[in-house]
């Protein structure tokens, strides 16, 4: 059943955060297990997500900054001259089976059995024409242009810690959360989209929760593989194809990881 923004506020707006805060909890509307997302950002904006497909729970509030954090922010030095812009999550979404374009891509890339099994959140964001796959935490998500746009990936909010898709105690790490997605279909694997070929302090820290990692590339990233799996601490087996991973049967996945 569809719950009100204000509805929505009405319940959320008892839950104290700091700034910088995120918590993950039941969804207070659907019920969803470890589901809902709610942040306050360093600028005092609280930002809300169910990521379950069949909930609407999402949005978010301004709202006033501490005098602690605004001296914070003052004092606060930039480590970089670079601008990192972050593009905030699209707030109407709609459900995939409501896109025939969104749908095919996600069912031709064999994303479909992940998204049924909840394993990811799958929305498709009809301003931005994209189809978008949430990282567990509900704080961001990637958009698979269904536009023919320049920028075939696009990246919303927070996905520092990359994306993991499935249940298990082994990691596949790939490039694309597409593959992720296939990847997923293996008992006890999960899929690590990067989203890039590198591997940041946030996904290293991610990957301790797993007893087995492989590093999955094209073959002509072998060298990068090796750099990869090198920038991991710990054992890491490192498999190189020719062959895209989103469109490659239980067979052919079961036969490049074993």
């Amino acid at each position: 059943m569809a719950t009100s923004y204000a509805d929505q506020w009405s319940v959320l707006s008892s839950i104290i955060l700091h700034e910088g805060e995120t918590r993950t909890l039941d969804c207070p509307f659907c019920g969803g297990h470890r589901k809902f997302s709610i942040s306050k950002t360093e600028e005092g904006v609280t930002v809300w997500n169910c990521y379950r497909a069949s909930c609407n729970s999402k949005g978010s509030r301004g709202g006033k900054r501490t005098v602690a954090s605004l001296h914070k922010a003052l004092e606060r030095r930039p480590l970089t001259t670079v601008n990192h812009r972050v593009t905030p999550l699209p707030l109407i979404t709609k459900n995939i089976h409501n896109d025939p374009d969104a749908l095919k891509y996600v069912t031709d890339n064999n994303c479909l059995e992940a998204y049924e099994r909840d394993y990811i959140n799958i929305r498709y964001a009809p301003a931005e024409k994209r189809t978008l796959f949430y990282n567990g935490e509900g704080t961001g998500c990637v958009g698979r242009s269904m536009a023919g746009h320049r920028s075939k990936w696009w990246a919303y909010g927070n996905t520092d810690g990359g994306i993991h898709v499935g249940e298990g105690d082994t990691a596949v790490l790939v490039e694309d959360v597409a593959s992720a997605c296939s990847v997923s279909r293996l008992t006890n694997y999960v899929g690590v989209a990067l989203l890039g070929t590198s591997i940041t302090e946030h996904i290293r820290n991610t990957l301790k929760r797993y007893n087995k990692l492989y590093i999955v590339l094209d073959n002509d990233a072998s060298m990068k593989a090796i750099t990869l799996a090198k920038s991991i601490t710990g054992p890491v087996l490192v498999r190189l194809t020719k062959r895209d991973l989103k469109y490659l049967t239980l067979t052919q996945l079961q036969e490049l990881v074993l």
